[in-house]
């Protein structure tokens, strides 16, 4: 996985898709994001329809750099345009570690090697203090 401040950086090369359909979002998403805790192990689980509405789930945990983080998951829902950006939000917990807080994000889907669909998922976090940044890629 590369780590956030590659991502970025990868970002002014990558080409936003001319046309997606939400379901090319489908699939398993693996990176990390920035809040208070430090950088967290991030996983997203995705379903798209064919109207734009996104579902899924949003699950983080340790990393090696930061094994203290507690393992947790929750649903979201958003929405995706046809030019690749999205919002999600949280809804519901499924595991909700002690003073933690679900978080949106808002962000672009990315085509850098896959020319059938997006493969890098980038953006911000808001809804809990000291959010910042968060980037994944397709597994």
């Amino acid at each position: 996985m590369r780590n956030l401040a590659a991502v970025a950086t990868t970002l002014a090369l990558l080409a936003p898709l001319p046309a997606l359909a939400a379901e090319k979002i489908d699939g398993v998403w693996e990176g990390a994001y920035v809040c208070g805790q430090g950088k967290t192990a991030l996983t997203l689980t995705l379903d798209g329809d064919a109207d734009g509405r996104v579902a899924g789930t949003f699950a983080f945990g340790p990393r090696s750099d930061n094994p203290g983080v507690p393992r947790g998951r929750y649903v979201v829902e958003g929405n995706i345009t046809p030019k690749g950006q999205f919002t999600l939000r949280g809804v519901r917990w499924l595991e909700q570690p002690t003073d933690y807080a679900m978080v949106d994000l808002k962000g672009g889907a990315y085509n850098s090697a896959n020319p059938g669909g997006p493969d890098v998922l980038t953006g911000t976090l808001t809804g809990a203090p000291g959010c910042t940044e968060f980037a994944a890629e397709r597994k």
